[in-house]
């Protein structure tokens, strides 16, 4: 056996595989890690503490800060000609309804909350009723005013 051994020392197949064996894996650093650990660092040195001031020294100035030139003010659009025309109160009332939803419920399908909110703008006994007979638009100016 020993022969063979010394056979196969020559080969050129056996050394490769002797490099590969001698290779290092991820497992040798995970099963050996005391080999692969960097050296200790050198103990840092204690630093100084800071110079001493006097106590009755004045403080330090601070630096002089020269002003540059002032920038000139920015010219405010001109107004416009025509104002805005006011929004179109179907488009405002079809863009509350579709914010509140609630609003273009029955009065029995309304929580507490919002029972109580418009029985507070109605200001009357019989709000289930009026309330059910208010058309959507009616509903949107009594919560959302014009």
């Amino acid at each position: 056996m020993l022969l063979c051994l010394a056979v196969m020392a020559g080969c050129g197949p056996v050394r490769q595989v002797d490099e590969t064996l001698r290779r290092v894996d991820l497992l040798d650093r995970v099963f050996e890690p005391e080999r692969f650990r960097p050296p200790p660092a050198p103990p840092a040195a204690i630093p100084a503490p800071p110079p001493m001031v006097a106590v009755n020294a004045a403080p330090p100035r601070a630096p002089d800060v020269v002003a540059g030139p002032v920038p000139e003010a920015v010219p405010e659009p001109p107004a416009a000609e025509h104002p805005q025309p006011p929004p179109d109160p179907a488009a405002r009332r079809a863009a509350l309804l579709r914010q509140n939803p609630w609003v273009t419920r029955f009065w029995s399908e309304l929580t507490a909350a919002q029972q109580q909110r418009i029985a507070r703008r109605l200001a009357a006994e019989d709000a289930p009723a009026r309330w059910d007979r208010l058309g959507l638009g009616d509903r949107v100016t009594l919560l959302f005013g014009a």
